[in-house]
């Protein structure tokens, strides 16, 4: 689906905000319009990671945030041994270097 079309067409509704998209392909999209007249709730951050414009929010969790709170609700409930199965991969060695590095 091209979400160009209907974010335009969203922008004329009379609505006070838009959530979404969630897909990352369609938040770039998305966050590269020239304007956003209705403020933009994105369930997903741009990939490029670079700043956005004014009415365009990004929201959500990072793989790390997800670790993050993980362990919190590990040690809220007293547990602290952790088996990991991963595959072999770069984003899963980051995050393995992550849950590490925070485990420490």
């Amino acid at each position: 689906m091209d979400i160009k079309p209907l974010y335009t067409t969203l922008q004329t509704q009379a609505v006070d905000i838009i959530v979404g998209p969630l897909d990352k392909d369609q938040v770039d999209i998305v966050a590269r319009l020239p304007e956003h007249l209705t403020p933009t709730l994105a369930l997903n951050y741009v990939s490029d990671g670079n700043p956005t414009g004014p009415g365009f929010y990004q929201f959500g969790l990072s793989s790390e945030d997800e670790i993050d709170q993980i362990l919190s609700e590990f040690a809220a409930t007293g547990k602290n041994r952790i088996l990991v199965i991963a595959q072999a991969s770069g984003w899963a060695d980051k995050l393995l270097a992550h849950l590490r590095i925070t485990t420490r």
